[in-house]
This record gives C-alpha cells, sequence and structure tokens, in this order.
C-alpha cells in the first residue's frame, strides 16, 4: 500500500492529509499560515506540518496546492497575491526541510480535479469548482481536462471584475469578484454593516465567538437579525453574480462551490423569489447545490474550511499516481 501527503496552503491556514492509494483520508493536520510573517516562516510551518505527517509511515510522494500562478516544473509558485510571494521556488525550500520534492499545482485547480475524479463531478466532462477563502479561486474542467492556459495561469475566476471602478482587490485591481465573494470581503462588509447598526445581533454573536468571522452575519441572519439578512442577501447577490458570469462562459454540466459557510443554502433559498429567471440569484439557485462536505457525490458541495485538505489530498492521489504533472492531467 502507498501513501501520500497532500497539503493545502491557504492565505489563513495550512491544511495536510495522509491519503492512501486508495483514496482513505488516514490522517489530518492543520495550522495557521500567518502571511505577514514572510514565505520563509510559511514555508518552515509546511515543513513541519509534512515531516508531522510522514511519522512512522513510508510516504510516497508530496503534493500541494497553493494559491496563484504555480511552476509545477519550475517547483516555484510564480505570483500569489494573498501571500505575497513572486518567483518564490517553495519547492527547494521545502526539499531542504524535508527531503520530498514537492509537486506544486494551483489551489482551485487541486480541487476540481478531485471533483470530477472522486468528489461531486465524478463521471462530468465539464465541471467549475469556485473555492471561497481569503480570496476567491477557480478551477475549469472542459472536455474532461483541467483548464490551464498558455502557461498554466488560466482559469483565475476570482479576478474577473464584477463592478466597475469596485472595492480594491489585492491583485491591484478594483471591482474583482475576490472583492466581493471572498470570506475576505464579507467579514469587511460585516464589520461595516456593524459600524451602522449597533443594535444588530452581529455584535452579540461576534463577541460569543472571539470576533467577527464568515459565518457572524449568516447566525445573525438565522436570528432574525435586519442588519445581518441585509449583509447575506449582498453577499450573496455578488456570489451570484459571479456564478452566473462563469455559468454564461462554461455551461458546465457541474458547478460547485466551495467555502466556509454551511448556512449558505438556506441563505440563498430564503433569499426573496426573483422577478426574472435570468436574474443571478436564479442561476445560483439553479446550478448549484449547497450540501455538506460529507455528501460530495451531490451535484455540488459547499466545504467546510477545514475539509479543505481531503480535497487536496484526494487530489493528490491521483496527481501522483500519475507521475506527471501537468501532462499527466486528465
Amino acid at each position: 500500500m502507498k501513501y501520500y501527503i497532500g497539503i493545502d496552503l491557504g492565505g489563513t491556514n495550512i491544511k495536510g492529509a495522509v491519503v492512501s492509494e486508495t483514496g482513505e483520508i488516514l490522517r489530518q493536520s492543520s495550522c495557521p499560515t500567518r502571511a505577514e510573517a514572510g514565505a520563509a516562516a510559511v514555508t518552515e510551518s509546511i515543513a513541519n506540518m509534512i515531516n508531522d505527517l510522514a511519522a512512522g509511515r513510508e510516504i510516497s510522494g508530496v503534493g500541494m496546492g497553493c494559491p496563484g500562478t504555480v511552476d509545477d516544473a519550475g517547483g516555484t509558485v510564480v505570483y500569489a497575491c494573498n501571500l505575497g510571494w513572486m518567483h518564490y521556488d517553495v519547492r527547494a525550500a521545502l526539499r531542504e526541510k524535508t527531503g520530498f520534492s514537492v509537486r506544486l499545482v494551483n489551489d482551485a485547480n487541486a480541487a476540481a480535479l478531485a471533483e470530477v475524479k472522486a468528489g461531486c463531478a465524478k463521471g462530468a466532462q465539464s465541471a467549475v469548482v469556485v473555492t471561497l477563502g481569503t480570496g476567491v479561486g477557480g478551477g475549469v474542467v472542459l472536455d474532461g481536462k483541467l483548464l490551464t492556459g498558455y502557461s498554466g495561469a488560466a482559469s483565475e475566476l476570482g479576478h474577473m471584475v464584477i463592478v466597475a471602478d469596485g472595492e480594491p482587490c489585492a491583485c491591484g485591481r478594483r471591482g474583482c469578484f475576490e472583492a466581493y465573494a471572498s470570506a475576505t470581503a464579507l467579514i469587511r462588509m460585516t464589520k461595516a454593516a456593524m459600524e451602522k447598526h449597533p443594535e444588530s445581533a452581529m455584535h452579540s454573536i461576534a463577541a460569543e465567538n472571539g470576533g467577527v468571522d464568515g459565518r457572524t452575519a449568516f447566525a445573525a441572519q438565522q436570528q432574525g437579525d435586519a442588519a445581518g439578512s441585509a449583509g447575506v442577501a449582498g453577499y450573496v447577490h455578488y456570489l451570484s453574480i459571479g456564478v452566473a458570469n462563469i455559468v454564461n462562459v462554461f455551461f458546465p454540466e457541474v458547478v460547485a462551490v466551495s467555502g466556509s459557510s454551511l448556512m449558505m443554502e438556506r441563505a440563498v433559498t430564503d433569499l426573496p423569489e426573483p422577478d426574472s429567471p435570468t436574474t443571478p440569484t436564479t442561476v445560483l439557485r439553479g446550478m448549484v447545490k449547497f450540501t455538506s462536505s460529507t455528501a460530495l457525490m451531490e451535484p455540488a458541495s459547499v466545504m467546510k474550511e477545514t475539509d479543505r485538505s481531503l480535497i487536496s489530498a484526494r487530489f493528490l492521489l491521483f496527481s501522483l499516481i500519475s507521475h506527471s504533472l501537468p501532462s499527466g492531467l486528465p
């Protein structure tokens, strides 16, 4: 039996898992990314996780899903705006600390490949996965093949503009999908709503949970809080615009949205019925079915942020067995 390690490097957390060649998740781990500490410190955390997961078991390979543009051939993260990395040779740094030559792939591409191979899009010839976290990532499978573009940087769905001259994005542009639909954006909008509404239940919810996070507005909505409900409606509106754009461009068999909020499905279904069947919210309702990560065979899934490592580990199983990235992608 062969065993592999998958690492999911995010802007907020690093997650890892050991997976067998049959796809069984054997062990998981997570820690904060602390991107502000710099690339060397983040690499140290990744290396410690790999070494811990590998302890007592023969590991056949390690793969890592990274945000932004990655070059697996060269072992570098070319550009990851939410990490502040540019042309960083992460493979060499990790090889020195772990002894493993880590394979690299864009994290959303990893998620898309995993869903098509073993998850909610299994059997589909076309699928799009949108990942909602510190930023917004995208992975696209068309005709059974991963869309990577000329240099491997395709499918950066988070950086399509949905609001002209809108909120600033970490990439340097304004109005990107990421600036409105990421967890970072949701937290920003929630804090702004709380400043305007001191009477909102969001204040007590945030205090009980140690601060504002991506669940604060959703929890307030469930309590019937007007400000929380308005915040959720605004967030879902922007998410819907992005998903509608994606559907118009690709019209895939499956659209999977992964993120930190398990309250998303109810938030969408609780919105007032749209006036037109072609509005973005209608498209979101019709094309995306939100489920927990334990039901990956459903038409689409929204996963807990802590479950993202399962996707990277499943991706790893298939990518390392093929022994050829990116040419070995389906």
